[in-house]
């Protein structure tokens, strides 16, 4: 399901619409340093009015205001960003359409998966993207000419688009598009016109008078189309009749005598009648060939149906390590209808629900409604909601515009996109599409999942009584079945709601701000019991051996704060009013108010905590401010374990400079262990943290390689900026807050916080995301509707101060 970001005047939908002509896939040529990549070519969009996939409306796309914003444009399969299989090298938009030519680039595994199935005679379809910029409504029964030709509402007028990728899909939107393979290897050998050519062609050089008329060659045959082939073999024939008919002219005027004109007619036509009758067999044999044939795919083709169903996104299977569709393999491959059916057999074994990869209940590759596809379908139709699939989402964009800054950890996308791409396979989603077509309903997702569930009742989904009766019937159900929310099963309509509002929940979730993750170590607990982690300053440092060659036994203190998680949650209700009104969206909008929720419970607690560090009020380990001015470094402290260095600067010079940066850096590296020892922490890049107002000061430090100072008071013109790349930028909107620290100028620097963390938060079960999951009927029995209840137990405590350095910064 891809999307892309639009600033639309009419709608906020991308359009993946498929092309209306031909497209052409060639071969790799040439071996070794000389070979070529395979290439294809093709005319993407002809102008005329569709109906692209998730729109509600026909829509045509104005030719004149397309834009393509470079001539390169990714070429994908499925629309699947993790699928490229190559780019375009040309694009060109007139009057006819939007036409495309371009390489097989990507990655083999990709590309050999649109490629290998096409030289065995599979048809892909081309499938364009594109965002709408301005849009423009036809009313219904007015009229507008766009490309040339008349249109009629309703109708949207895409005027202004702007191209992005093309697709290589198996199924599109005009079942009309096809996308063919030229110089296939091994077809020509196996299809009835070409033998038959070659035949004639082989009888016509041994035939006495006939050899001008065996124009072609086998090389010049196997080059030749299926249909051009044809067209060959019917030329030849007739050009061979009318060299009969004009031997019979020439025997009219021949000058010998009675019985030398009979001899000759009749030698001329016994090798007339004889070459007759060899054309005859061939074309005889070509017509039993090619029914023998149409006989063979026929079978094929109906054999696997039979078993993995029409859609031809179901017949895609693995064999000998590679991805092929099976009939069109098999067709290619000459295989019997027994082995293409045995292939089938064992493709349509069960060996796990769709979309849940290693299951046990049951499967098959058929675009059956389950779970999955379901789930899929609400997706689809809440895209212009979802935003995890975009890589834009879990970015932040530096002042120059053009940097872009990790707004969330990469761990954290790649979990969120791969659990898509793991449940929400390509066969799931061309499902979804083809059975629901991006606009499943809710009154639809209810009376599916309920089905699904096992009820088999009649259903009133218009009434808060219709309502209250279903929801009651889908909990008893779930209670028969001993499914949960919490499991994962294609038999659960509670599962498929949870599985669809924890997407939200999570995006929700990471609107709030994720700055926490820059500056907490993140612990495990398996309990609500009070923990503590290891002291990472203890006695380690190697000692010589002893005499008698024994080893120092060291000792691993523990941290001396504790830290526990304590549950947090919440619950909320979809009134029967938005099940009635039918409204789907608020399966995602609730859900997602949600997951704020939880991201502002989680930032509440350790920003609380951290104002409080900052303003002194909590102490470090050893009773004194956490954050403080002075040190202790007598030797009496060191052999005790309790010296310390300062970890806090203060007054004008400490806002927020190269010259104030160069002062903590040095109260950063000069930080000590409790027995006056440097820490001797190497090759952790420092976190700066700050907030908005020390934005551009401090992306400027951290991310510019030059800084250029003017001025008659400037001591010094650097040409390069020192800090650029040596320090990790990390803004938190809650440092200028009222409510927290309340600071413009305070800016702090930090250890890694998994080496040396000052403060440290602790998930139960390391869970770091929230967990929304539907409640039964009866938990609110008074609100009838869908409850919903997120939860995510979670702690935060300080730890070790001599992990950070604070500027106060005034």
């Amino acid at each position: 399901m891809s999307k892309g970001i639009l600033a639309s005047a009419g709608s906020s939908q991308p359009i993946r619409i498929t092309g209306a002509g031909p497209a052409t896939i060639r071969a790799a040529e040439g071996e070794g340093k000389d070979a070529k990549l395979a290439s294809f070519e093709g005319t993407a969009y002809t102008g005329a009015v569709m109906r692209p996939g998730g729109w509600f409306e026909d829509l045509i796309i104005d030719l004149g205001g397309v834009e393509v914003p470079s001539q390169h444009r990714p070429a994908l399969r499925q629309h699947d960003h993790e699928q490229i299989v190559g780019h375009t090298t040309e694009v060109k938009v007139n009057k006819e359409g939007v036409h495309v030519a371009g390489l097989f680039s990507g990655q083999q595994e990709h590309s050999d998966k649109v490629v290998v199935p096409a030289k065995n005679g599979f048809q892909w379809q081309l499938s364009i993207g594109a965002d709408p910029i301005t849009t423009e409504r036809l009313e219904p029964g007015e009229e507008a000419d766009v490309n040339g030709r008349t249109v009629k509402g309703p109708l949207v007028i895409s005027r202004k688009t702007r191209l992005g990728e093309i697709s290589f899909v198996p199924l599109g939107a005009d079942g009309d598009t096809s996308a063919t393979i030229a110089a296939q290897q091994g077809g020509p050998k196996m299809n009835p016109w070409h033998l038959a050519l070659k035949d004639l062609m082989t009888k016509l050089r041994a035939a006495a008078g006939t050899v001008e008329l065996a124009k072609y060659s086998d090389g010049e045959i196997d080059k030749m189309t299926a249909d051009e082939a044809r067209a060959a073999l019917k030329k030849c024939m007739d050009e061979e009749g009318k060299a009969k008919a004009a031997d019979d002219d020439d025997d009219d005027d021949d000058d010998d005598g009675e019985d030398g004109k009979k001899a000759k007619n009749k030698s001329k036509s016994a090798r007339a009648l004889r070459i007759q009758a060899e054309v005859d067999q061939v074309m005889t044999a070509a017509r039993q060939q090619a029914a023998t044939e149409h006989i063979r795919q026929s079978a094929i083709t109906a054999a696997v149906r039979k078993h993995l169903g029409a859609d031809p996104a179901g017949h895609e299977i693995e064999l000998d390590g590679k991805r092929v569709i099976l009939i069109a393999h098999a067709i290619g491959q000459n295989w019997t209808v027994e082995r293409a059916e045995l292939e089938a057999l064992r493709a349509a074994r069960p060996t796990g629900p769709v979309g849940v990869p290693g299951g046990l209940a049951y499967a098959t590759t058929t675009p059956e409604v389950t779970g999955a596809v379901l789930e899929s379908a609400v997706l689809h139709a809440l895209r212009h909601q979802l935003l995890l699939e975009d890589d834009s989402f879990y970015l932040d964009m530096a002042p120059d515009g053009r940097t872009p800054i990790r707004r969330v950890p990469a761990r954290i996308q790649a979990e969120a996109q791969r659990d898509f791409r793991q449940r929400y396979t390509d066969q799931v989603q061309q499902a979804a599409h083809t059975r629901f077509h991006g606009r499943i309903t809710l009154h639809e997702l209810l009376s599916i999942g309920l089905r699904l569930t096992g009820y088999t009742g009649s259903l009133d989904l218009r009434s808060e009584g219709g309502i209250t009766s279903a929801l009651k019937a889908w909990d008893y159900l779930d209670r028969q079945n001993s499914i949960r929310a919490e499991g994962s099963s294609n038999a659960s309509f509670s599962n498929i709601l949870a599985n669809v509002m924890n997407k939200f929940a999570l995006q929700g979730y990471l609107y709030t701000e994720q700055t926490w993750r820059e500056i907490c170590a993140i612990r495990p607990v398996s309990d609500f019991k009070a923990t503590k982690s290891i002291n990472l300053l203890g006695l380690t440092q190697f000692k010589k051996f002893g005499a008698a060659g024994e080893l120092v036994n060291f000792t691993l203190g523990d941290q001396a704060f504790s830290n526990q998680a304590d549950p947090y949650g919440g619950i909320v209700t979809i009134p029967w009013t938005h099940l009635v009104n039918d409204d789907l969206g608020i399966l995602g909008q609730v859900p997602a108010k949600v997951g704020q929720g939880a991201g502002l419970a989680l930032n509440d607690v350790i920003w609380a905590l951290w104002a409080a560090m900052a303003a002194g009020t909590v102490n470090g380990d050893d009773g004194v401010a956490f954050f403080r001015t002075g040190s202790l470094l007598t030797d009496a402290a060191k052999k005790q374990g309790k010296a310390y260095k300062a970890n806090k600067m203060s007054g004008g010079p400490s806002a927020l400079s190269s010259a104030a940066l160069a002062t903590a850096k040095a109260l950063y590296d000069n930080q000590i262990d409790p027995n006056g020892n440097p820490l001797g922490f190497e090759g952790t890049m420092p976190t700066l943290l700050f907030g908005p107002s020390n934005w551009v000061t401090a992306l400027e430090l951290a991310t510019y390689r030059e800084l250029v100072y003017g001025g008659a008071a400037a001591a010094k013109q650097p040409q390069g900026n020192i800090w650029a790349g040596k320090v990790k930028p990390a803004m938190s909107r809650y440092i200028e807050n009222a409510s927290y620290v309340n600071s413009t100028t305070a800016f702090w620097l930090m250890f890694n916080p998994a080496v040396l963390a000052v403060i440290e938060a602790c998930f139960l079960n390391g869970v770091d995301t929230p967990a929304v999951l539907q409640a039964g009927p009866d938990y609110q029995f008074d609100k009838p509707g869908i409850s919903i209840r997120g939860t995510m137990p979670f702690g935060a405590n300080q730890q070790n101060f001599r992990g950070g350095v604070y500027s106060v910064g005034a």
